[in-house]
């Protein structure tokens, strides 16, 4: 199996925007089934050194060759400089079935995607295998296309009118197969299909149902005069079309009328620009469809129509400061005027530590007033920015016409690390200076010889803090005889790395260290423990060996990623043979076994030294069920399955997620789950809208073979009320923004016997104190419970609550723009639910009043707060009279907080000489997580370390991060907001000159 990084990549774009290809993201994207955008209009390379030739034989089911089946090669290789270049061609199978295909000898991977009209098309990936090494390309493979079926539908507008001309895009793709030597296709559909003047629409390749389970077909809707998905599938699950409907053709799909944003862009004289492009969208270079429009030559723009509500509008317009503000977008709205200011200049001087210019670097934009919509990206996926994307051959990259404010830049060039910087336009150039990679070697001996391991892996390892490690095999390297070298910081480079070396007959081994860029070439030996590898065996409950069960080992370092009990990343799959044994290497580490057949499930722990020995699967568990609220099934909602024990840090584990989606009637159903303790839930929270305002977890011990069959929110009386913040004055709170359970007294499932000791007695009424235990949320998921979310204005409704006794937890928060951290108010209501209760339907609460907190709100006097200056001078807000202080709240473990520091840092250092003091005060329960990040990022503005608990913290009432006070020359809060960009439209107001 191969694995790739596509979590943070989306590949499905528009029909010229599809999977994206740069250098920088080689590594990232591979891996993927979906078709790059090279084969609609790519540039095709011409490789290096053409010495291999390999033929492709194409046949339908019958083996009967299939003429003019097109085939789409995607090749990477080194050329004779050993740069990684990219070679894309398109084929065509002869009388034959046969197609030619040339490629150089120094391929590093191939992809190959093969279509005929009519069949199900085909893909393969001759990539790296678990291990690192790099497939073999033979000399000839076959295809065999199995015939296709129908798959069609109908669009209409708002008043049931065919809409033709609409773009539908299907897109679907079989099982990964395991790997082997000899890589296997898997089914890969990405196509498209026009509607005609009756709005109907048909595809005829798409795979025949199977038996069990039928594939999962991704729609995706296009036209210009309506609003188009934005992504994959968002019409398709909004309007509940399912996969019987596109088989029986009964797919309808409404397309309503938006709203297109019209206006016109010019420069301070009034007169129109009319070069550039308007963007309408955060991210366009990974959205799913068009997102930019050219100005035309009057200076005008119209964007497609969109859907009402606020949006992004970017002008990027060459010569001018680009300009971003956000768009409620309405029916009846105005056209914009955009009056563009003249550019800065922005110069960097890219230079090695020695100072020498490096020539013909890479400058890619990354992020710009919390967005990415200001790029300058060279590819189909978006409109040229005409934004420069290179430095000159003396290192020298010019931008004239940069925002006034902080860009993020990535800059990037062979034989150097690449390096992020957030930096706002100046007079004076800033000096780059790009590292040397992160490079190690280092020699690998026997521990017994001394004599040198005549072939070995060697893999880095991703530390992200103490005990939280991922091993990323996709980055393997081979060592030949004794000796390594590898690059470690390739894929995050602010991260630090160790080392793991892996070889057949040994024991693996991994450096005590980790590694961080900067820190110079690394040398690191090992010295390996002869082993043999671990040998055991998979039995059924009978005793019978189970052959060709899937084995997946989890270690502290080594944690595989689950979906729905398949391995989605991280960790190499193993099979049972036809006697049922499998052998894992030898490791340091203790050793999670998990063990996967269609005839059930098994796991165990072993230590290091522990024999394997036997292991007995046992018959899966399965759940089914409805979920309802008020009476009524909720079609389309995600139904999570949660396992009650959580593996630590430090142990060995896996990361699983198990989850499943409401039908029509609202019916779900998980086939196959492990028979452990666990809670089955409707995802519900606050960040996300939901037809649910309660969500019912339900508790279950699942033994072997059980089939449990459920009802969530179905029976029970309807509980009512209002929540009340008290003790805030006028100060309003929205009320979304909590964590709420209505946990049952009794009942519930027994905690697992190696399940941790908790700090209270969980026998009484539950105390808010409880919920300070880190492990309250997993002892909640086994008792019943209800997620219970607020309205903005308080009001609560919890559906389905049969008759006991219940305590409502009630912890409110202000609104967050990154992470939690403290509650403002926390309340605990005893709840009696009664048989009459039943009857009625409905049960009223009533006001329930929550005592709340309250911080500082603008207008009050903070002359009392004290911060310690960069000396370590300790100094009060009074101090400061005459001056703006602004307070940044953050924690390391905030990735919203660590997101924004670079821009931070960049217009801390923009206002140097305005009178502004810029303090953090960090609330990180360990200062040195903390201190290190300050250090190693050189954030230079004073540096406050609270601790989670401190009085200041309290006074402040900090109950999410990041938080930012601006505190005016008066010694008055002037603004206070959770978001970064709208603070910092602040300080460029409160220190604008006055006119």
């Amino acid at each position: 199996m191969r694995f790739s990084l596509l979590k943070t990549v989306q590949t499905t774009v528009s029909p010229s925007r599809t999977l994206l290809f740069f250098s920088t993201v080689i590594v990232a994207i591979w891996g993927t089934t979906q078709l790059p955008a090279q084969e609609k209009s790519a540039k095709t390379y011409t490789p290096d050194h053409e010495t291999r030739s390999v033929e492709f034989h194409v046949r339908d089911e019958h083996g009967k060759p299939l003429e003019g089946a097109k085939l789409f090669a995607n090749l990477v290789y080194l050329d004779s400089s050993k740069n990684t270049k990219i070679s894309n061609s398109n084929l065509v199978t002869n009388s034959t079935g046969i197609a030619k295909y040339k490629h150089p000898r120094h391929a590093t991977g191939l992809r190959l995607w093969v279509s005929k009209p009519d069949f199900v098309p085909e893909f393969v990936d001759f990539d790296k295998d678990p291990q690192g090494e790099v497939t073999k390309i033979p000399d000839s493979f076959e295809f065999q296309l199995a015939r296709g079926t129908k798959l069609s539908g109908i669009v209409v507008d708002e008043s049931g009118k065919p809409i033709p001309n609409v773009t539908v895009s299907v897109s679907t793709h079989g099982k990964e197969p395991v790997w082997s030597a000899v890589p296997k296709p898997m089914m890969s559909l990405n196509t498209e299909a026009v509607t005609d003047k009756a709005g109907k629409w048909h595809i005829t390749t798409a795979p025949v149902k199977p038996t069990g389970d039928d594939f999962q077909f991704r729609l995706k809707f296009t036209h210009p005069d309506y609003i188009s998905d934005a992504k994959w599938s968002e019409l398709q699950t909004q309007q509940n079309v399912t996969t019987t409907m596109l088989r029986d053709g009964s797919a309808k799909v409404v397309m309503h009328q938006g709203h297109a944003v019209k206006g016109t862009v010019l420069n301070t004289a009034g007169d129109p620009v009319t070069k550039g492009i308007i963007v309408w969208h955060d991210e366009p270079y990974f959205g799913s469809t068009v997102h930019e429009v050219e100005i035309n030559e009057q200076g005008h723009f119209k964007t497609i129509p969109l859907p009402p509500g606020k949006h992004p509008i970017t002008v990027v317009t060459p010569g001018f400061q680009p300009t971003r503000q956000i768009v409620d977008v309405t029916k009846s709205m105005d056209d914009l005027t955009f009056t563009m200011k003249p550019g800065k200049t922005l110069t960097l001087k890219i230079v090695d530590l020695s100072g020498k210019p490096v020539p013909k670097a890479h400058v890619s934009l990354r992020g710009w007033r919390g967005a990415e919509s200001l790029y300058n990206w060279r590819h189909s996926n978006v409109l040229n920015s005409r934004i420069p994307t290179r430095a000159n051959e003396n290192g020298i990259y010019i931008w004239d016409w940069a925002p006034d404010d902080g860009v993020t830049y990535l800059i990037s060039a062979r034989s150097f690390a690449s390096k992020e910087v957030t930096l706002a336009a100046r007079e004076t150039a800033h000096v780059i200076k790009l590292d040397q990679p992160l490079i190690a070697t280092g020699k690998v001996t026997d521990a017994q010889t001394g004599k040198p391991v005549e072939n070995f892996r060697v893999i880095p390892v991703i530390e992200f803090r103490p005990e939280f490690l991922s091993t990323s095999f996709q980055d393997t390297v081979p060592g030949k005889e004794g000796l390594y070298q590898i690059m470690l910081n390739g894929g995050m480079r602010d991260r630090r790395h160790l080392i793991r070396i892996e070889a057949d007959g040994y024991q693996s081994a991994i450096s005590k260290n980790s590694f961080g860029l900067g820190e110079g070439p690394v040398t690191q030996d090992f010295s390996l423990k002869p082993a043999k590898p671990r040998t055991g065996r998979v039995v059924d409950g009978s005793g019978k060996p189970v052959s060709g069960a899937t084995v997946v080992a989890g270690t502290p370092s080594i944690v595989p990623i689950m979906q729905n009990n398949e391995l989605d990343w991280s960790g190499i799959p193993l099979k049972t043979s036809s006697d049922g044994y499998f052998q894992i290497a030898a490791t340091f580490e203790p050793t999670r076994i998990r063990v996967l057949h269609e005839t059930g499930f098994a796991e165990a722990v072993r230590q290091p030294d522990e024999d394997i020995g036997t292991i007995t699967i046992k018959p899966w568990s399965r759940i089914s069920g409805r979920l309802f609220q008020a009476g009524k099934p909720v079609p389309n909602q995600l139904i999570l399955f949660k396992t009650v024990q959580d593996r630590k840090l430090g142990e060995p584990r896996f990361q699983d997620s198990f989850h499943t989606q409401t039908d029509a009637e609202g019916r779900f159903e998980f086939k196959r789950l492990p028979p452990v303790a666990g809670a089955v839930q409707a995802y519900l929270g606050p960040w996300e809208d939901s037809p649910l305002t309660s969500s019912q977890s339900f508790p279950l011990d699942l033994q072997p073979g059980d089939h449990k069959i459920i009802t969530l929110g179905e029976t029970g009386a309807t509980l009512k009320g209002t929540v009340v913040a008290t003790g805030r004055g006028e100060v309003e709170l929205n009320k979304n923004w909590s964590l709420n359970y209505l946990i049952r007294r009794d009942g519930g499932i027994p905690l697992p016997n190696d399940f941790p000791k908790l700090s209270f007695d969980p026998k009484g009424p539950v105390q808010p104190a409880w919920a300070l235990d880190p492990n309250f949320y997993s002892w909640l998921k086994t008792h019943q419970y209800y997620f219970v979310k607020l309205a903005p204005e308080g009001q609560l409704q919890i559906g389905g609550v049969p008759p006991g006794d219940y305590d409502l937890v009630l912890r409110l928060y202000e609104q967050p723009a990154g992470c939690l951290v403290e509650t403002i108010g926390t309340k605990v209501v005893s709840v009696n639910v009664t048989s009459d209760d039943i009857k009625s339907g409905t049960k009223d609460l009533g006001a329930i009043e929550v005592p709340c907190r309250v911080g500082p709100r603008v207008g009050q006097y903070m002359t009392s707060y004290k911060f310690t200056d960069t000396t370590g001078r300790e100094h009060s807000i009074y101090d400061m009279k005459g001056r703006y202080v602004l307070m940044q709240v953050w924690a390391s473990w905030c990735i919203p907080c660590l997101k924004s520091m670079p821009d931070i840092k960049a217009t801390a250092a923009q206002l140097a000489d305005k009178p502004i003091t810029f303090v953090g005060l960090n609330i990180d329960k360990r200062p040195a997580d903390a201190e290190i990040l300050v250090e190693k990022n050189h954030w230079n503005w004073a540096q406050n370390y609270l601790g989670a608990q401190s009085d200041m913290a309290r006074q402040l009432a900090i109950s999410s991060v990041p938080i930012y006070y601006l505190i005016g020359p008066d010694g008055r809060l002037a603004a206070s907001t959770n978001e970064w960009p709208e603070m910092k439209e602040k300080i460029e107001v409160a220190l604008k000159p006055e006119q």
